[in-house]
This record gives structure tokens, C-alpha cells and sequence, in this order.
């Protein structure tokens, strides 16, 4: 019998003993000792997990806290812009409104004649001379009137530079009309502004119209004035809805 055949079956046996040595030394520990470590483990990787949970948590909480704060700024601009926009909408519309009544006000008192008989044969010249004062005449139709020598041709004179001065006033107040609508259409609505420039050229038109020798253009004239009235109240309606709320 060799060695190999003495050491083997004896390693065999120690082994044996170990094992059943540590299996003995296992069934006697205490149940209560196991059940703490088996517990102490469960904590561990439960607070483990909480704490990963929790650190998810507060990163996802503070990418919505930026990106709500980022749409509530974005939000706010919007609405900054806006109100100035609507701010500045009701000071623009009713000047527009006012340069449009003035300039349609004058086209009507000199298409229709408004002009005023003067009592030029009573008038002393000092009278003359304060009267002519207040007139919107160049300092050569005053001059003209004061050197016609009759009354009646005071009158026709004075009807004269007044027809003059009067296309010149519809002139101007249509072109302070219009530049005025065209520099101030950023803070009008698309419909407002298109109200405002039809208006303002059909009024060129009848005043180019008007001002001719030709008789048939003068009453295309008189017959753009008159359907120029209904489009001055569809542009009121409009203009009444951008700047009141319903029922207010």
C-alpha cells in the first residue's frame, strides 16, 4: 500500500469533520441572531434604494421646476408685449379716428359750399382788416379782397380764396391722414389698418376728383364722398370691437 492510499482517506475524514463541525456551529446560533442580520440586510438595501429613488426624485423635480420657470418667463414676455402692443392700440385708433373725422369734415364743408355770406358793405376797414385777420388766406388773397372795390365782388373774391384755401385744407389733412395711419399700422390689427387705408384713399380720390374742370369727374367725386360714409361706419364697428369688450 502506498502513501497516496493512506493520505487520501484520511484528508477525506478531516474534511468530513470540518464540514459537520461548521453545520453544527450554524444550527446553534441563534434564531433571533440570523433573523436580525437577514433584517439588517433587507434596511440596508431598502434605504439604498430609497435614497437612489429619492435623489431621482429631486433631480426630475428640479429639471420641471427650470423648464416651468423657463415657459412662465416666456409666458410673461409674451404677455409684456401684448399689453404694450394693446396699450399703445388705444392711443393710436382714436387719433387715427379724429385725423379721419377732420380730414372727411373739411372734404364735406368744401364739397358742399360751406362758406359764409359776409356783410363786406358795412364793414369799416378797420373791420376788414380784423376779419381777413382770421382767415386762412396768404397775404395775397387778403390783399386782393381788400382792393376789390364793390361789395358783391368782396364776396366772390372772398368765395374764391376760400374755395382755394379749402382744397388745400383737404389736401393737407388727407395727407396727415395718411402718413399718420401708415407710421402707426404696427399697433392696428390687420382689419383696422386696412379700414383706415381704404378710407384714406378713397379721399385722395375724391379730392383729385373734385378738384378737376371736368364735370363728369366731379360727380364721380361727390358719388365716392357719399359711399365713402358707409365705409367710415363699417370702420367704427371695427374699431368699437378692438377697443371695447362686448357688453361692457
Amino acid at each position: 500500500m502506498s502513501s497516496h492510499d493512506i493520505v487520501v482517506p484520511v484528508l477525506w475524514v478531516l474534511l468530513g469533520v470540518v464540514v459537520t463541525g461548521m453545520l453544527a456551529m450554524l444550527r446553534g446560533l441563534p434564531k433571533k441572531w440570523v433573523d436580525t442580520w437577514i433584517e439588517d440586510r433587507f434596511k440596508s438595501k431598502q434605504d439604498e434604494l430609497n435614497r437612489t429613488h429619492q435623489e431621482r426624485l429631486s433631480q426630475l423635480n428640479h429639471e420641471y421646476q427650470t423648464k416651468l420657470e423657463a415657459v412662465r418667463s416666456e409666458i410673461q414676455r409674451t404677455f409684456n408685449r401684448v399689453s404694450k402692443v394693446h396699450e399703445k392700440e388705444y392711443e393710436v385708433l382714436p387719433e387715427a379716428w379724429f385725423l379721419l373725422q377732420t380730414a372727411f369734415g373739411t372734404s364735406s364743408n368744401v364739397m358742399n359750399g360751406f362758406m359764409h355770406y359776409i356783410r363786406f358793405a358795412t364793414m369799416s376797414d378797420p373791420e376788414l382788416d380784423e376779419f381777413l385777420a382770421t382767415q386762412p388766406f396768404s397775404d395775397t388773397q387778403r390783399q386782393h379782397i381788400r382792393d376789390t372795390p364793390s361789395p358783391d365782388a368782396k364776396q366772390a373774391m372772398y368765395f374764391k380764396a376760400a374755395e382755394a384755401t379749402g382744397h388745400d385744407q383737404m389736401m393737407e389733412t388727407q395727407r396727415v391722414l395718411r402718413n399718420y395711419v401708415i407710421a402707426k399700422s404696427v399697433f392696428m390689427s390687420k382689419k383696422v389698418f386696412e379700414g383706415f387705408d381704404a378710407v384714406s384713399l378713397k379721399l385722395i380720390q375724391v379730392n383729385t376728383r373734385f378738384d378737376s374742370k371736368d364735370e363728369a369727374l366731379k360727380g364721380e367725386a361727390y358719388q365716392l364722398f357719399a359711399d365713402l360714409q358707409k365705409d367710415i361706419e363699417a370702420l367704427l364697428t371695427t374699431i368699437q370691437s378692438r377697443l371695447y369688450v362686448d357688453g361692457a
